[in-house]
């Protein structure tokens, strides 16, 4: 009985630290280095800590922190955020 109550608990811990590995990655600030991440621009999904860093970004790279409006977006990204603002992008037309 041993044996199977410590095969759950030695698979549990690995299984509940791969998940953090992720996060940790993605949550450092991209321009500073800084480790609390706030924004991320819409142009092209750098993630930064600060306006400081976020105007930082858009000068030394030259990006307009847009999102293109007419980009290829997946399928199963699609949501209803997606959908109003292609509707948004079809009422300028006719305009």
């Amino acid at each position: 009985m041993a044996e199977t109550e410590s095969t759950p608990s030695t698979a549990s811990p690995g299984l509940e630290s791969t998940p953090e590995a992720p996060t940790s990655a993605t949550s450092i600030c991209e321009q500073c280095g800084g480790t609390s991440v706030k924004y991320k621009c819409p142009g092209c999904m750098v993630r930064t800590c600060s306006l400081t860093c976020s105007k930082d970004h858009k000068i030394k790279t030259g990006c307009s922190g847009q999102r293109d409006r007419v980009g290829f977006v997946k399928r199963a990204d699609y949501d209803a955020n997606t959908m109003m603002s292609d509707y948004s992008l079809l009422q300028d037309f006719t305009r």
